[in-house]
């Protein structure tokens, strides 16, 4: 992937990991029903905790 086609935030802070497991520049190509189904499953685990 190009840093080009990152967002300015990722192209700024490179060695800066984000806190989630999923890559922020990914959430703005992911269907947003994708998106919820990781939340889904995210709140279920914590559930079962």
């Amino acid at each position: 992937m190009s840093r080009e086609s990152m967002p300015v935030s990722q192209r700024e802070n490179p060695e800066k990991k984000p806190l989630t497991p999923l890559p922020f520049f990914t959430l703005s190509s992911t269907p947003t029903v994708l998106i919820f189904e990781v939340l889904k499953q995210h709140k279920e685990q914590d559930e079962e905790l």
